[in-house]
């Protein structure tokens, strides 16, 4: 049997989530068809406080995947500028995420806000390439999707194959401008 916690979405809906802890529980999931992992930023031991910050870099009209890149390098930059480091890789589509990873000290409200203030630091330094407004209409640069960070958000697990065909893969930051997608 599988090691589970009990959820409850934003709705107050309740659930169940699968906790694969070895390699041999992930296994057992693809055996049942789980092909793509979404996980949380949580820990089971911890539902209510996430454990990383997650910055979704998405493109938009007239700001395609060598823009996205151009915007992920600009976020490793900010981070080394106040100490934080993160792990970027491909989303699957065509995107890039960014993690870092953080003490579970914060709610889902306080960290999806640290994302946005973030994001927003990053438009003010990439001033036309990024950002952060949530209306489609209003968009004009790489969008920083800083709502997957609600509480009832999941992205795409590393390795994760996607509708797309493509595979979410970690990369370090020295492969980021060589990465492409077609």
């Amino acid at each position: 049997p599988f090691e589970t916690v009990q959820i409850r979405f934003p709705s107050q809906r309740p659930g169940m989530m699968n906790v694969p802890r070895t390699a041999a529980d992930v296994v057992r999931l693809a055996q049942l068809g789980c092909l793509d992992f979404h996980p949380w930023p949580v820990r089971a031991e911890d539902i209510d406080h996430p454990d990383e910050l997650r910055f979704d870099f998405d493109p938009t009209p007239g700001f395609d995947f060598e823009k996205v890149k151009e915007a992920a390098a600009g976020m490793k930059t900010l981070l080394d500028d106040v100490g934080l480091v993160g792990w970027p890789k491909t989303s699957g589509s065509r995107g890039i995420h960014v993690y870092i990873r953080i003490e579970p000290l914060w709610d889902f409200f306080q960290t999806r806000r640290a994302v946005l203030a973030a994001g927003r630091e990053l438009e003010r330094r990439m001033d036309g390439l990024v950002t952060t407004k949530w209306w489609k209409e209003e968009r004009n640069g790489v969008f920083i999707d800083y709502n997957q960070n609600a509480r009832d958000k999941s992205v795409c697990s590393a390795y994760g194959v996607r509708p797309t065909g493509y595979v979410s893969t970690p990369i370090t930051w020295d492969e980021l401008a060589d990465i492409a997608i077609e």
